[in-house]
């Protein structure tokens, strides 16, 4: 796929939003006509977008469907979800409630929108953990100022700078595995637990795995029921196992449906083992048994028949 440019000023908020994939619910906060300059970059994988508006703005809307979106605020941000952030900071649009900022006339940003799957894709690549800040963002998560952040803002601002900058494949793919890195980073700096209290809190996440044993726990769940937070839980993890809590519930249920399917009886049905164990989506789903065992779920069913 071509990378398409788009450079435009809009004198409307909601035409912006439309062309950018954005359902947005702007609200103007001071008076005049609006006029929004826009540049975009559409490639293969990755939306860049970068904007500046002349009207103050309560930001409401949602991101792309089937995307994971962020924004990167540069100046005139008031407020995010109510309270102030980090300057420099990343922030993950799908929330529960979506976007919702306050920002003052003269707010520049740019946001970046990519697949889940190209998230996943590039993390396995590269051997980098998916931070639950990317996929599964909580209200308050803010992906903070951190040299890995910076370095992730600085690369996604000379795509519209950089007038030989090429968004190829290449360049997409590096733009994601510096976000990646950032929300990585930026949990391994916050959290403060000791050795010890990541040790149990290890233990304890596990007995809750095993209380659920016949139903797919979320990571939320986990935290909740625990009470660990979840940057000590995400780095507990990954120190214990190589890879996040969501890595780890993953590959728990891929051992889940292998183990059902070797031996089963022949009419079993590999979408309802799937199903049971929350896998939903069959082509990824089969996309990640591969990866991981080598084969796929059918390859296992009739060569683990008895």
């Amino acid at each position: 796929m071509t990378a398409k440019r788009i450079s435009a000023i809009f004198s409307d908020v909601f035409d912006l939003g439309r062309t950018a994939g954005f359902s947005l619910g702007f609200r103007q906060l001071d008076s005049g006509p609006e006029s929004v300059q826009a540049d975009l970059r559409i490639g293969g994988r990755v939306m860049l977008a970068r904007m500046k508006f002349d009207r103050a703005y309560h930001q409401c809307g949602l991101p792309p469907a089937g995307m994971k979106s962020f924004g990167i605020p540069f100046r005139g941000m008031r407020s995010w979800l109510g309270n102030g952030y980090e300057t420099h900071s990343v922030l993950p649009f799908n929330l529960p409630g979506g976007i919702d900022g306050v920002s003052e006339s003269g707010f520049e940003a740019c946001t970046m929108s990519v697949s889940e799957e190209s998230l996943h894709d590039i993390g396995k690549t590269f051997q980098v953990p998916i931070g639950e800040a990317l996929v599964s963002p909580c209200t308050n998560t803010v992906i903070g100022n951190g040299r890995a952040t910076r370095l992730y803002r600085r690369l996604v601002t000379s795509s519209f700078e950089q007038a030989d900058r090429r968004f190829d494949p290449e360049y997409e793919a590096e733009i994601i595995l510096a976000l990646l890195r950032s929300a990585l980073a930026d949990a391994e700096q916050v959290d403060k637990s000791s050795s010890a209290g990541r040790a149990r809190a290890v233990s304890k996440a596990m007995a809750c795995i095993n209380d659920h044993r016949d139903e797919p726990v979320t990571v939320a769940e986990i935290c909740r029921e625990t009470g660990i937070p979840l940057r000590t839980l995400n780095r507990a993890f990954r120190e214990r196992f190589g890879v996040g809590p969501k890595a780890y519930l993953i590959r728990k249920r891929l051992s889940d449906v292998r183990t059902e399917l070797i031996g089963a009886p022949p009419d079993t049905l590999i979408t309802d083992v799937a199903n049971r164990r929350g896998f939903w989506h069959m082509g990824q789903f089969a996309k990640d048994y591969r990866s991981v065992f080598g084969e796929l779920p059918s390859e296992t069913l009739t060569s683990g028949r008895i």
